[in-house]
């Protein structure tokens, strides 16, 4: 940060697939939530894992009470091929929800958006049908809804908009 930054520290992040940020001292704040948001999507956790074993990692980052959330799914028997987590294909699908949501879409994600465990499964297909044509920016978060739903089919978006009530108690909690 500022005029004491090393030059070599760029060379090293781009030699091991980080990323250098500048910061002049008045732009920390952003500096840092655009670094919370990067390692939403990137990241890299090691353990070691049994055999035959599928294990679920959540990541949660902290920073000036802002929390990003994620959760790591992996199956040893094939990695390629995570194991779905009960509830069928709608589960499955809410996976790719998870890391803004939560795991029960308990979540505020980035901490301005509703709590979607209590909404009911029509307002979820629409609104995620909606983000799925481009025409709906809540919060700001429209280019990342759209990238997140044109993926889906309309029949999926329905399997994971009839998934989602049922992991709340209506009230935004674990029943």
């Amino acid at each position: 940060m500022g005029p004491y930054t090393d030059s070599s520290l760029e060379s090293l992040a781009k030699a091991t697939g980080g990323v250098y940020i500048k910061a002049d001292g008045s732009d920390i704040s952003k500096k840092f939530r655009d670094v919370l948001s990067e390692i939403q999507y990137f990241y890299e956790v090691g353990t070691v894992i049994e055999d035959n074993t599928t294990a679920y990692y959540r990541v949660d980052v902290s920073l000036d009470g802002e929390t990003v959330s994620g959760i790591i799914d992996f199956n040893s028997t094939n990695p390629d091929v995570p194991t779905p987590p009960a509830g069928g294909k709608g589960a499955q699908l809410y996976t790719k929800c998870m890391p803004c949501h939560g795991v029960n879409a308990e979540k505020s994600a980035y901490g301005v958006t509703e709590i979607i465990n209590t909404w009911d499964s029509v307002s979820l297909k629409d609104t995620l049908m909606e983000y799925k044509a481009g025409t709906l920016d809540e919060y700001g978060y429209g280019e990342l809804m759209h990238s997140q739903t044109v993926t889906y089919t309309d029949e999926e978006i329905n399997l994971v908009a009839d998934y989602i009530p049922t992991l709340g108690d209506g009230n935004g909690t674990i029943p």
